[in-house]
């Protein structure tokens, strides 16, 4: 959610900042606001489509990193587990995104809630005229228009009803309404970038040029209209779904009103936005740029993953040579991994080296692979199994028996856990309750190489200690 809310922001900004610099004070008042719905509209749809043919590049970001951990866990005689925890910063972005996106679609529907209650509230009658449904207010209440209904006091109906009718009709006619909930749509989804909310202002400024032009079109005096909007300039609304009667600035819309019609040649600026569209799609095409967020995601959770991992170490008291040398056996274990697929290497005449996968050999069992398993839940599950299912032996605890069993088991290709060994016991009891815990273990997530499913070795030390 988070990778397409980024590059739907990304598309509208780069779509938006042309038509801002050189067509937005051009008087093509339907042209310019078919431009900006349809920026809205593909910014909201582009991102879900796919455009590898477009990539600038075909080569995919590169893991830098290989998990050179596995998660470990103490088990005390109460049954309490202890592992070192980490901030995942993306994670809290992501939550904070999601927030503030709930906060603003609430706050919307507050908004819509209450210029429905005031449509509704304290009518002194209402008329349907052409399919238009005309609610009179007794009490002074700016004019405004949302949907197939018009709000007027009782006040503006008796002394400007043709003028003010006329340019909320206008916003009717235009179904300027649905526009206003697609822009609030878009507002939600990126209620972090500030060109969605000043791009939603620049439309309901065209909103009320069209209104104004329906208005003045249909005959009505320039002087007298120019008049009323001055007069009624005073009086604001703030529902955010209703196209208001006053709702641009005075200034803007006078000048609108006087200014020269502009060339229709002008509209061949638009044409500028083809190639901006066309590095938006580049962009959103481009795997380096299309997987980054999810790529920065996975790398940071696997240095978490790591930090637990050494810290779990140094709380067992392993010296630092102890820790250095575990990390040298996993490199030492992949380098030997490298090798082997390097002497699988087969070269066709003319044609590029091609590696042939060597984990198709179904029992073969590795120490290192792309995506290491993972217990059904995560580490927290994992933490979570052990407390619930571990059970301190009563022959040891009388004994004073504690220590950590190194359990060694293989996660086959289809998740089951089998040939488990304890690498590394204490006692007959406390060996023999980490071996039945880890053999009742459910499914795991399996190990993955090359995008296949493979056998892995994994380590567990489970540390019973009494308190």
């Amino acid at each position: 959610m988070l990778a397409y809310a980024i590059k739907s922001a990304i598309f509208l900004s780069i779509m938006y900042i042309p038509y801002m610099l050189i067509l937005r004070k051009e008087s093509f008042f339907h042209f310019n606001r078919i431009l900006l719905v349809s920026i809205m509209l593909l910014s909201l749809i582009l991102p879900l489509c796919d455009f590898h043919f477009l990539s600038i590049a075909n080569n995919p970001i590169q893991e830098g990193m290989i998990i050179i951990g596995t998660p470990t866990a103490v088990m005390e005689n109460g049954g309490n587990a202890t592992m070192s925890e980490d901030i995942n910063w993306f994670a809290i972005i992501f939550y904070i995104y999601i927030i503030g996106m709930a906060a603003t679609f609430i706050w919307k529907m507050v908004q819509l809630a209450v210029l429905y209650g005031t449509i509704h509230r304290g009518v002194l009658w209402k008329d349907e005229q052409y399919g238009i449904t005309i609610y009179c207010h007794a009490q002074d209440i700016a004019p405004f228009s949302w949907l197939n209904t018009i709000v007027i006091s009782e006040d503006d109906y008796n002394n400007n009803a043709t003028e003010i009718l006329r340019h909320e009709m206008g916003h009717i006619e235009h179904r300027h309404s649905f526009d206003i909930i697609l822009a609030n749509i878009v507002q939600t989804i990126q209620w972090w970038n500030p060109l969605s909310w000043i791009l939603a202002s620049s439309l309901r400024d065209v909103h009320e040029y069209e209104a104004d032009d329906a208005v003045l079109t249909s005959g009505v005096n320039i002087h007298q209209y120019q008049t009323l909007l001055i007069r009624k300039a005073v009086a604001n609304t703030t529902y955010t779904f209703a196209n208001s009667f006053n709702h641009s600035l005075l200034k803007k819309r006078i000048t609108m009103m006087v200014k020269e019609k502009s060339n229709p040649w002008m509209r061949t600026k638009a044409l500028l936005l083809i190639p901006m569209s066309a590095i938006a799609l580049c962009a959103f095409a481009t795997p380096n740029l299309n997987v980054l967020a999810e790529k920065v995601m996975e790398t940071n959770e696997k240095i978490i993953r790591i930090r637990k991992t050494l810290a779990y170490l140094q709380t067992l008291r392993i010296s630092p040579y102890e820790i250095a040398r575990i990390l040298a056996e996993r490199k030492e274990s992949e380098k030997k991994y490298v090798e082997k697929i390097r002497q699988t290497t087969k070269l066709n005449s003319g044609e590029k080296s091609k590696v042939y996968d060597v984990v198709d050999e179904k029992n073969q069992v590795l120490d290192v692979a792309d995506e290491m398993p993972e217990f059904p839940g995560g580490i927290q599950a994992l933490i979570q199994y052990l407390t619930n299912t571990v059970k301190y032996p009563e022959e040891s605890e009388s004994k004073g028996e504690q220590g950590r069993v190194i359990c060694t088991f293989v996660v086959e290709a289809d998740g089951k856990v089998s040939n488990t060994m304890i690498a590394k016991g204490v006692t007959p009891a406390l060996d023999k309750e980490a071996e039945r815990v880890v053999r009742s273990m459910p499914k795991w997530t399996p190990g993955k190489m090359n995008g296949q499913n493979v056998r892995v070795k994994y380590t567990l030390p489970i540390t019973f200690r009494l308190q």
